[in-house]
């Protein structure tokens, strides 16, 4: 996926997951399960730049640190996101 689709996807997933419906779609728990395999290394470190990211709106937007001039502050908020998923994936199975 590009930065744009990761954005969405992101958006999408974790609204998904809040609503407790991965573990009834066999693609989605395919997505969160490779979405494990990249946070192996307890950060997830796929370099995404977009204005999707930094934008904020009642819809959009992921960025929780102050900027992402650093590399580390974006896989801070990208890592919180992606936790964020497993987490909701994990806890609210209908």
């Amino acid at each position: 996926l590009d930065a744009a689709r990761w954005m969405i996807w992101f958006h999408r997933m974790e609204m998904l997951a809040r609503l407790g419906v991965v573990h009834r779609v066999p693609q989605l728990r395919t997505q969160v399960a490779r979405l494990q395999q990249m946070l192996a290394g307890a950060k997830f470190t796929k370099r995404l730049s977009h204005t999707y990211f930094r934008k904020w709106g009642a819809y959009t937007g992921l960025m929780l640190e102050k900027d992402w001039r650093r590399a580390e502050r974006r896989e801070f908020d990208l890592t919180f996101r992606s936790l964020l998923i497993v987490h909701y994936a994990d806890t609210l199975a209908f």
